[in-house]
């Protein structure tokens, strides 16, 4: 007696197309959920920039050029090489504040980062360089 298996394959391809696609759907809510929870902490208050250059005796002047989040600006810090400067950066889009130690290498690259602190208490860095 012949017995015939035609019945038995028929089951296996249907199994893995519904696997597949429990896994399509299970990967697609993580992607999504990572990427809408990274996503769901960024600040509303807007993007600000500053800018900085090197001066003909040495010096680093630095100037806030403001942005769609400037009212929103509490007060700005600017460090150079990780010192705190003493000269203070005003949040008046166009001021400048110049650094009181000149340096007396003027070929060294110094790194220049000026951060944003917002009226809601987060802060942004809204200049990360080196003149």
């Amino acid at each position: 007696m012949v017995q015939s298996n035609e019945h038995e394959d028929a089951v296996s391809p249907t199994v893995a197309t519904v696997l597949m696609v429990a896994v399509t759907v299970i990967l697609a809510a993580l992607v999504a959920s990572f990427s809408l929870g990274t996503l769901g902490g960024l600040s509303g208050n807007g993007f600000v920039g500053a800018k900085a250059v090197r001066m003909d005796d040495g010096a680093i002047l630095v100037t806030y050029v403001g942005g769609d989040g400037a009212a929103a600006v509490d007060h700005l810090n600017w460090t150079i090489d990780g010192t705190e400067q003493a000269d203070r950066l005003d949040t008046t889009v166009g001021s400048s504040a110049i650094n009181t130690t000149v340096s007396t290498d003027p070929g060294k690259k110094h790194r220049v980062m000026v951060v944003a602190t917002y009226g809601d208490g987060s802060s942004l860095i809204v200049l990360d360089t080196a003149v």
